[in-house]
């Protein structure tokens, strides 16, 4: 898991360290050691013109759960998912959105009996 771990921080110091004219990055991050039940929402925002976005999920949970639900600005949905801690600590995902929709995107994550941590990263270009 540590190797894992260490892949993805190193993939996404690459994909920032990488950004050059026309590209964009936000990264949106959280750690809680204590039982934690709330909502985090996100804004991330597609500039007109952009070829695709991606967004990249990394969840290390030692409890609970966490869903995140990933909204285009028009409402829909464009992708929901959960991570539990019984199926295993840590999750690394992403997925890639071809001519997305300009405007701005929300990531609403909901944690649920939670202890550990979530990063991501919402890369446009």
């Amino acid at each position: 898991m540590k190797r894992l771990r260490l892949i993805f921080l190193l993939t996404v110091a690459v994909l920032l360290l990488a950004n050059c004219h026309g590209e964009f990055s936000n990264v949106c991050d959280s750690y809680f050691h204590e039982i934690t039940n709330c909502t985090d929402a996100w804004t991330l925002p597609v500039e007109n013109g952009e070829n695709k976005a991606e967004l990249y999920m990394q969840v290390n949970l030692s409890a609970g759960a966490i869903t995140w639900t990933l909204q285009d600005p028009s409402g829909n949905v464009r992708w929901e998912e959960r991570c539990e801690a019984s199926n295993g600590p840590e999750l690394i995902t992403f997925r890639e959105f071809s001519t997305p929709a300009a405007g701005n995107w929300h990531l609403e994550l909901d944690l649920q009996d939670a202890i550990g941590e979530y990063r991501g990263v919402w890369k446009t270009q």
